[in-house]
């Protein structure tokens, strides 16, 4: 039906988003641990994450 093809697109959507966040995570965690970007970049890369893993929960909900 097109509402489960709306529910499927919405979760892949999520789940990209998410799989681009964790990839600026590792490339920011790489840059911060290096001392080329600042704490405050890094953690807002982790609040990120975060927040694209709680959208993929409710997704799947």
């Amino acid at each position: 039906t097109a509402e489960r093809a709306q529910v499927f697109a919405k979760k892949e959507a999520a789940l990209s988003a998410l799989a681009t966040a964790e990839v600026d995570l590792r490339r920011m965690r790489d840059l911060y641990d290096k001392g080329l970007a600042a704490r405050r970049e890094f953690e807002q890369t982790q609040i990120a994450v975060q927040n694209m893993r709680g959208r993929v929960a409710e997704v799947e909900a």
